[in-house]
């Protein structure tokens, strides 16, 4: 499960499951076929990160430090707050 958090104009991402560390997000963003898995969870990844790429939404993860998604090419990659 992921949560996505909204208020007084500040949003947040904590990613849950979906993404335990940002070495697995550079997966395809649709324009080329997904990286093939046993699950659904590259697909459910593809589409959540579609939804918060290159927008000021801070993305927490589980087990990473804060940041941001941004899109490289057909990929996604995770920029952390310094």
């Amino acid at each position: 499960m992921s949560i996505h958090i909204r208020s007084d104009g500040e949003e947040g991402l904590l990613t849950g499951d979906v993404a335990h560390h940002p070495a697995r997000w550079r997966i395809s963003t649709g324009r080329r076929p997904p990286i093939p898995t046993r699950s659904n969870r590259a697909v459910t990844r593809r589409e959540l990160f579609s939804r918060f790429a290159d927008t000021p939404t801070l993305v927490i993860g589980g087990h990473f430090n804060a940041g941001h998604i941004k899109r490289e090419g057909h990929a996604f990659k995770f920029i952390a707050l310094s």
